[in-house]
């Protein structure tokens, strides 16, 4: 049992973080590789604040709004930049995030990390973690129910087929672009607190690459402006990897043999569906 709420808390977490993908990237065709550097964050920002003596609404509030500064940042950028400019920033924010964590010791303890964090009490236990992610992931899939059928939700899907002919309507591309990375900014952030609120532990390096490469995924696979595509898409990124488990390997290849298949997988969704991807050029 104890197995089964892990990986399936796993997958609604990953969900969360799903929800802002596919609306960013699958819908508006901005491909964000700063998921990481959000996340940590929102973590870092959540936990600091808990160290300095705050409480845990003043903790998550914080963390919310450090987040959606470091979201409107992106969002001047992406209006600045053409679209390859602006994934370079975000791949490198990542890394910058992580140095940023890694050198200041003297705040996050750098490398060795923050160790003996807590969890709302309501949701101490392993069920209880995992019945928070259920209640956070519904929300979000509901919400992004909502918005997709929305005149925002069609708005936004028509401007990544053809942006000129929506702003000939009078509808700023740019606009809808912006308020879909704010919402996606906060579904990252929410994967800091459930990341730090599952592990109770929190290095520089525990988001990385392969986090990044799990969600760009499901924004691949999830290409349709269909809700569900999304659930199966996270089902297949956080499952499949799971047979390794099953079978007679050495503990300690599992790890790169999860990041491995992550790795063709991507390569090979990129091969596929490549032009469904449809990520504009714009002139800086």
């Amino acid at each position: 049992m104890g197995y089964f709420l892990t990986v399936f808390s796993t997958f609604t977490g990953t969900l969360i973080a799903g929800v802002g993908i596919h609306l960013l990237l699958s819908m508006g065709g901005v491909l964000f590789l700063a998921v990481p550097a959000l996340v940590q964050v929102s973590a870092y920002s959540y936990v600091l604040t808990l160290e300095a003596g705050f409480s845990m609404p003043v903790a998550l509030l914080s963390s919310l709004l450090i987040s959606c500064v470091f979201v409107g940042a992106f969002i001047l950028l992406h209006r600045r930049l053409s679209e390859d400019a602006f994934m370079v920033i975000t791949l490198a924010s990542m890394i910058g995030v992580e140095s940023l964590m890694s050198s200041w010791t003297s705040v996050t303890n750098g490398a060795l990390g923050i160790g003996g964090l807590s969890r709302p009490a309501l949701f101490n236990s392993l069920e209880g973690y995992t019945l928070l992610t259920v209640i956070l992931a519904g929300a979000f899939l509901i919400f992004e129910v909502v918005w997709l059928h929305s005149k925002k939700g069609r708005f936004l899907r028509a401007g990544k087929e053809h942006s000129e002919a929506l702003e000939s309507l009078g509808v700023s591309f740019e606009n809808t672009v912006a308020q879909v990375m704010l919402i996606a900014g906060i579904a990252f952030a929410s994967g800091g607190w459930l990341f730090v609120w599952k592990y109770r532990y929190l290095a520089p390096d525990s988001i990385g690459i392969e986090y990044l490469i799990q969600i760009i995924t499901i924004g691949i696979i999830a290409s349709k402006a269909k809700v569900r595509m999304v659930v199966l898409a996270t089902a297949i990124v956080t499952g499949v990897p799971e047979i390794f488990r099953f079978l007679e390997l050495p503990p300690a290849s599992l790890g790169y043999l999860r990041n491995l298949f992550y790795a063709i997988f991507l390569v090979v969704l990129i091969l596929k569906y490549y032009d469904r991807l449809s990520i504009s050029n714009r002139k800086i």
